[in-house]
């Protein structure tokens, strides 16, 4: 969202206090986290913001997005996320077992001053087959004895964010989705924005039209979106053609952004 609309004004969302929580608990615990929400809130957008807040000193939070394909391979989602977190060149070795290995230089029980403590953030987990999520359960396993009081072993968090899809499957999955919630003591349901979250945004959007502005957070407010209050705002100005949005280009923008006034 951000590479797409850079002029989209950041907005401290409730949905953003709470995955920053969330993922601080889950980075100083080493635990699972699973958290999900309505498309459209804010959710990716955010945690971009919190991956690079978190990230400072020892602490690194890497942040992948699921592939859109839905790709059932485990070798090549490994492949792609040792490259989204910056592991490049790893010849012939299995990428999952490079990837578990690079995640279990995480040392978060050791005392102040010898720490180090990695989590990762996987975005769009509705995506993901189970296949997929039973390895990340296998390499976030790979951290019990740090989490049963070994404090010189290594650990790390995970935090598996998707849509009310995720972990809403067949029967024949069930197991799967079961062994993977019962690791999770970190389970949120994100709410829908506020009322107040529509008119922030869309007062960023619009600081000095008043008509624009209370028509497009009433958009908001109906579709229960963000995004596409931000898309809607981006097709208008493409409208416009460098000129002034006028009611015209919006109202034909939230007509293709996502749904009617």
């Amino acid at each position: 969202m951000s590479a797409m609309h850079p002029i989209t004004p950041i907005i401290r969302t409730g949905a953003y206090s709470i995955l920053r929580d969330v993922s601080r608990a889950a980075l100083e615990t080493a635990r699972l986290g699973i958290v999900r929400g309505p498309v459209g809130i804010g959710k990716t957008f955010a945690l971009w913001q919190i991956a690079e807040d978190l990230s400072h000193g020892d602490d690194q939070v890497f942040l992948i997005e699921a592939p859109s394909d839905k790709s059932k391979s485990v070798r090549r989602f490994y492949q792609s996320a040792l490259y989204d977190i910056g592991v490049y060149g790893h010849g012939g070795a299995d990428p999952f077992d490079v990837f578990a290995g690079y995640m279990l230089r995480s040392f978060p029980f050791r005392r102040a001053g010898q720490r180090k403590r990695i989590l990762l953030i996987v975005d769009e987990c509705q995506r993901l087959a189970p296949n997929i999520l039973e390895t990340l359960r296998d390499a976030y396993d790979g951290g019990w004895l740090a989490r049963n009081g070994m404090t010189e072993e290594p650990a790390f968090g995970i935090l598996l964010v998707g849509n009310h899809d995720f972990l809403k499957r067949t029967r024949s999955e069930a197991a799967t989705f079961e062994a993977l919630r019962t690791r999770g003591p970190i389970k949120v349901e994100l709410p829908r924005p506020e009322a107040g979250e529509y008119w922030a945004l869309a007062e960023g959007l619009f600081p000095e039209n008043d008509a624009l502005r209370s028509a497009l957070a009433k958009h908001g407010a109906k579709r229960g979106n963000l995004r596409e209050m931000a898309e809607a705002h981006a097709l208008a100005r493409h409208y416009a053609g460098g000129g002034p949005i006028s009611a015209i280009h919006l109202e034909k923008a939230m007509l293709f952004a996502g749904g009617t006034m």
